[in-house]
C-alpha cells in the first residue's frame, strides 16, 4: 500500500482571508496557526501507523479522508497530476495548507 507525504505549503494569517473586516477575537488568539510547522516541512503517513511525530492532530483529522483516498490508489479528477492533491486544515481563521502526494 502506498504511503502518502504531506507537505507544508503556507500558513494563512487571518488578515489575508479577512482583510480589513476582521473577526472579533480575543486577545489572546495569535495569527498565523501557532502549531510550529513551517514551510517545506514534510511529513510521511502510513496505513497502520501513528500520525507522524510533530504533526497537529486537528490538521490530521481534516485531511485524513483525502491521505486514505490516496493511500488506496485514489485520484482526485481535478487535478491533472495523478495521486496529488491540496488541502487545508478547517480553521476558519488561521489555515494552514498541504500539498499531499503518494509516493511508492
Amino acid at each position: 500500500m502506498a504511503r502518502v507525504k504531506a507537505t507544508v505549503i503556507r500558513k494563512i494569517g487571518i488578515e489575508e482571508i479577512y482583510g480589513k473586516n476582521l473577526p472579533k477575537v480575543s486577545k489572546s488568539f495569535k495569527s498565523p496557526c501557532q502549531w510550529p510547522f513551517k514551510e517545506g516541512d514534510t511529513f510521511v503517513f502510513e496505513r497502520g501507523k501513528p500520525v507522524p511525530e510533530g504533526f497537529c492532530p486537528w490538521a490530521y483529522a481534516d485531511l485524513q479522508r483525502d491521505i486514505v483516498h490516496l493511500m488506496f490508489d485514489g485520484d482526485f479528477p481535478w487535478m491533472d497530476e495523478k495521486g496529488v492533491t491540496y488541502a487545508t486544515c478547517t480553521d476558519g481563521l488561521r489555515p494552514v495548507a498541504f500539498r499531499l502526494e503518494r509516493i511508492e
